[in-house]
């Protein structure tokens, strides 16, 4: 029946995105430090495929969506308890990807943080992430990654 189906989030790369280098490299290193993660606060990658051309991600599907949606929803603000809650599982998958992986996660927004039906926090969004001793120039040391808008000043 439909309602026992496992849903999933779909990441879809348009090919002629995907052909262009920097995407290409971008999704490829996103695919692969999700696979080598294991940590019930960052999704899931269930599977990767590739057809006509463009690359398919299939994601853990996160019912409540991105956490600034579900900011929206409240009014634009959550409720104290709420914020430490979600916060301290935020804390906890940058822990994780620190200290046991290696990667700098270096696009932490809301927009990036999805929302699980039972109000886990999840990050996603692995694009602008890395592993910290994989430098290949100097211009990789200087370079900005993640949104303009939550730049520190």
């Amino acid at each position: 029946m439909p309602s026992k189906w496992k849903c999933f989030a779909v990441k879809i790369v348009d090919q002629v995105l995907y052909s262009q280098d920097e995407i290409h490299e971008m999704i490829q290193r996103e695919e692969s430090l999700l696979l080598s993660t294991t940590h019930e606060n960052i999704v899931n990658l269930n599977s990767v495929f590739t057809f006509r051309g463009s690359r398919y991600l299939c994601l853990q599907y996160c019912k409540e969506g991105d956490l600034f949606s579900v900011i929206q929803r409240h009014g634009g603000k959550l409720h104290l308890e709420s914020a430490r809650f979600c916060t301290a599982e935020i804390l906890s998958a940058l822990q994780y990807l620190h200290h046991r992986c290696n990667i700098v996660y270096a696009d932490l927004k809301p927009e990036n943080v999805m929302i699980t039906e039972s109000g886990h926090a999840l990050l996603g969004d692995f694009g602008a992430a890395r592993r910290r001793n994989v430098v290949k120039s100097s211009d990789d040391r200087c370079r900005l990654e993640g949104t303009a808008a939550y730049f520190s000043p």
